[in-house]
């Protein structure tokens, strides 16, 4: 029984995950797609620099997304998900 509830929360939380990461990856590949136009005009001032870094934030945010997902997924085959619960 604990298997099935370990491989339901596993699924979640990958789901969870991947779906934050695909909305992050779109986000950033517009920037991108900007940034790269910005340059090819020859327009890269300062805007066009708030725009990568808008670009690289969201980078570092999938990168958090994916550091959490593993030690979520620890937690659970630890059996240490609802250590909460105890306080």
């Amino acid at each position: 029984m604990r298997s099935n509830s370990d491989s339901k929360k596993q699924r979640g939380a990958v789901l969870s995950a991947l779906v934050v990461l695909l909305w992050l990856a779109g986000l950033v590949a517009v920037v991108i797609f900007a940034a790269a136009e910005a340059a090819r005009e020859g327009a890269m001032g300062v805007g066009a620099l708030l725009v990568l870094l808008y670009g690289t934030l969201g980078a570092a945010a999938m990168g958090g997304i994916l550091i959490a997902l593993r030690q979520r997924l620890k937690e659970i085959k630890g059996g240490e998900e609802n250590d909460a619960s105890q306080y």
